[in-house]
């Protein structure tokens, strides 16, 4: 298990699927300063934070990886927009335990 902070635009997005009461999306992709893409499968999403998750959503996202499972935990979106899991963890939380991607 592992909680990573990766910072920029999403570039590209699956369609979501309800699964329970969260969302599951394919994959994610978000593209960094520079230019470089990273592409994220498997993704489970809380319905607060999908609100906020779109094409060209620029900012900070927060993920929890567990093997082949991807969660995004929340998003500190550029405009000052912010949702986060509310089961999973708080936002210090996530702060203190981030490894930048």
């Amino acid at each position: 298990m592992r909680i990573f902070l990766v910072s920029g635009a999403v570039s590209a997005l699956g369609a979501g699927v309800p699964r329970g009461e969260r969302l599951f999306f394919d994959y994610v992709e978000i593209t960094r300063r520079g230019g470089a893409r990273l592409w994220i499968e498997n993704l489970t999403v809380a319905p607060q934070v999908a609100a906020i998750l779109d094409v060209d959503t620029i900012g900070k996202f927060y993920f929890l990886s567990e093997g082949a499972n991807n969660y995004l935990l929340g998003i500190e979106r550029a405009d000052g927009v912010q949702a986060f899991d509310p089961r999973d963890i708080s936002i210090e939380d996530l702060r203190n335990l981030i490894e930048d991607t």
